[in-house]
């Protein structure tokens, strides 16, 4: 039987109390081919002591540090564990997320199964704080691969960070690296770049080889709203623009309104600002599809929805909320997340807690 080199690739921030139990399952796994590279982004617990014992009792753990010139955070670790790896295929993985004990091995036979692909794509299940409490599947696997680039601009992530199992020649040839520098959204924009150049992969929806992913309700970059964040978010959103502006799909209208719905989405969360106005100026001119009428109405809710401290602003903006319902979402609905399919299908699967070691 063919057993492909499989590499995990992990960063790794201050997890000395969860980092364990993921190299448990990964130790667990029954297929054994693999290399486990754990990228430290600078932990000041414990963490490198606990990986430690795990790298002096089984070659296969590689662990590294991020060097200090290098940019702190996630896509930085990411980037190097993938320039160090020698797998044939490669998955990125988080620290604080597990993997069934049978996992690896259905993902590589499945692979070995489907080849000329340049990634796989397996669906991922929600946990809190053990397996036993698993809710949700990650987002639906069954659509259309060409469907999957337009959910990822709506916000509906197709899949999570351990969903696919990467080719790495692909990776490689394609010089695909992580977006370094920012806190959130990495993995999104990375997918959504990934994209742009392939729909050559293919997607297994069963539950039977899914990861799992730990949920942590009070801990979770993705929630944090602060301005220097949203402000790194916008400049990852440029970032992404100015690739899709080198591909033919930049010129669908449909796309530009998922573009448009994405900035308003991001800049709805920023107080009120000087340069806003100037941002919006600059993001009509890029997004010439858009007709006018429509940045015009959306860009005056925003004004107003923040300036409600006068009694005449709040009488224009409950106006301006009738406007909305009765013609502006019609025409596109740039507040309406609710067709969106992420983190809203139960896992139907019983299987992990016997099976997980």
């Amino acid at each position: 039987m063919t057993t492909p080199l499989i590499s995990i690739i992990i960063p790794v921030y201050n997890r000395a109390n969860l980092i364990g139990e993921t190299l448990n399952s990964i130790v667990s796994q029954t297929y054994a081919n693999w290399e486990c590279i754990v990228v430290d982004d600078g932990s000041t617990d414990a963490t490198a002591t606990v990986i430690n014992t795990y790298v002096k009792n089984d070659e296969r753990f590689v662990y590294t540090k991020r060097p200090s010139e290098s940019i702190k955070g996630a896509p930085s670790c990411r980037n190097i564990g993938l320039k160090q790896s020698k797998g044939d295929y490669v998955m990125f993985f988080d620290s604080d997320d597990l993997m069934p004990i049978n996992m690896l091995n259905q993902r590589v036979q499945l692979a070995l199964n489907n080849k000329g692909y340049d990634f796989c794509v397996f669906q991922t299940i929600r946990f809190y704080d053990t397996i036993e409490n698993k809710d949700c599947l990650w987002n639906d696997l069954t659509q259309p691969n060409t469907a999957d680039f337009k959910s990822f601009l709506n916000l509906s992530p197709v899949w999570h960070t351990s969903g696919p199992l990467w080719n790495r020649t692909f990776l490689i040839d394609k010089n695909l690296f992580y977006t370094e520098g920012v806190p959130s959204w990495q993995d999104w924009e990375f997918h959504i770049r990934v994209l742009l150049i392939s729909t050559n992969y293919v997607k297994f929806p069963d539950e039977s080889c899914a990861a799992l992913q730990r949920f942590h309700k009070n801990e979770t970059i993705n929630k944090n709203n602060s301005i220097s964040v949203i402000e790194k978010r916008l400049d990852l959103i440029f970032i992404m623009l100015s690739e899709i502006k080198q591909h033919s799909v930049f010129d669908e209208k449909e796309v530009q309104l998922l573009l448009f719905k994405l900035f308003y989405f991001v800049i709805s969360k920023l107080p009120i600002t000087s340069f806003e106005q100037d941002l919006w100026k600059n993001i009509q001119n890029i997004l010439y599809l858009v007709p006018k009428i429509d940045f015009w109405f959306w860009n005056l809710l925003l004004f107003f929805r923040k300036r409600q401290n006068k009694i005449l602003n709040r009488i224009v903006f409950r106006f301006i909320l009738t406007l909305k319902m009765i013609y502006f979402n019609k025409r596109f609905a740039v507040e309406n997340y609710k067709n969106r399919s992420w983190y809203k299908i139960k896992s139907n699967t019983s299987k992990f807690p016997s099976q997980f070691i």
